[in-house]
């Protein structure tokens, strides 16, 4: 009770932190439209993003996260992307990244789709061998990380000769929103 008396529930222009529950927002698909604020706090639960803390205050950001982030964005955007869409797609061994500058909480709402062929099928699993393809869908919000008004995430490739990746974005009652195919033969 005496912590509870700790927060403030303000309108969102007098708002000194923003907490973000991601599993609601993968269900509802209603995200906050504002600036991009830094997280203060993360809260995970076996490696995925359960809620994040954001601050209006940039002085309250994790220095050393912002600076491994930074780091990050720009030695991925140091080359060319392997395919351009809504997000750029870097392909670096057995990484896929996606970036996009600038990001907004809505680009990052509808699920993304990452569907891989094999160079050989018999490498699948014998369930996913009918569809032809393995189906690593997955939210934005369980490895993507924003700041600075950008977003990027990195998802690992299986460790297969890859025929080909088709990725995109989707929702349910909209359908496919985008999609690119990369090239083959990774």
């Amino acid at each position: 009770a005496a912590e509870r008396q700790r927060i403030i529930l303000n309108d969102a222009a007098r708002a000194d932190f923003y907490i973000s529950f991601d599993r609601e927002h993968t269900s509802t698909e209603k995200l906050r439209e504002s600036v991009i604020q830094p997280v203060v706090h993360r809260g995970r639960v076996y490696n995925n993003t359960i809620y994040t803390v954001e601050s209006t205050d940039v002085s309250l950001a994790d220095d050393a996260a912002m600076t491994a982030l930074r780091k990050a964005w720009a030695a991925t955007v140091s080359g060319a992307p392997a395919a351009r869409a809504p997000f750029d797609l870097y392909l670096d061994g057995n990484n896929l990244t996606y970036v996009r500058e600038p990001c907004r909480r809505a680009d990052t709402a509808a699920k993304i789709f990452l569907h891989i062929v094999p160079a050989n099928a018999a490498d699948l699993p014998g369930w996913r061998r009918q569809y032809g393809f393995d189906n690593r869908d997955f939210h934005f919000n369980w490895y993507g990380v924003m700041f600075d008004g950008k977003c990027l995430v990195t998802v690992d490739l299986p460790g297969y000769a890859v025929a080909g990746i088709r990725t995109g974005q989707y929702t349910g009652g909209q359908g496919e929103i985008w999609s690119v195919e990369l090239p083959a033969g990774r």
